[in-house]
């Protein structure tokens, strides 16, 4: 950041002062993940309500009167209408750990098109990976696909 601040704007900073400014950074940025995260349930009767068809649900733990983000499931009519139209129906499940500041797992079901590319059906985002959250997200992929023609 010294270098940095040397190279385009002719600045000599001290370490103590560079390193204060990271950290005020960092909990500047934390505290709006922290923030989002608490909107997690707006946002997804947001997406319910502007994209008609679509399943999705956000489970948060309230603790006061702030809640805590435990588990969501996104799944878009356009990706069930996508899967069913010209999908092969085998599906992949994979996670995908969240790192830095968002932690969690991503976790995402998979399939192939009709040019060979990896087309995404439902996915979710959990706390870990265990077995509760893998049910979590094969029962919310069975009601999201409910209907779809294998």
């Amino acid at each position: 950041m010294q270098k940095l601040l040397m190279e385009r704007h002719g600045l000599s900073v001290p370490d103590h002062t560079c390193t204060k400014a990271l950290r005020l950074l960092r909990s500047w940025v934390d505290g709006k993940h922290e923030e989002l995260y608490a909107r997690l349930p707006e946002y997804i009767e947001e997406i319910k309500e502007r994209n008609l068809g679509t399943r999705a649900s956000c489970i948060a733990q309230w603790l006061e009167d702030t809640p805590l983000f435990k588990r969501l499931f996104i799944s878009f009519l356009a990706m069930k209408i996508g899967f069913m139209q010209g999908c092969r129906s085998l599906i992949r499940i994979d996670g995908f750990l969240l790192k830095e500041s968002y932690k969690g797992v991503l976790l995402i079901a998979m399939v192939v098109d009709a040019n060979i590319e990896k087309f995404p059906v439902p996915y979710g985002v959990v706390e870990t990976k265990n077995r509760d959250h893998w049910a979590y997200l094969f029962r919310a992929l069975k009601l999201s696909l409910q209907g779809a023609v294998f």
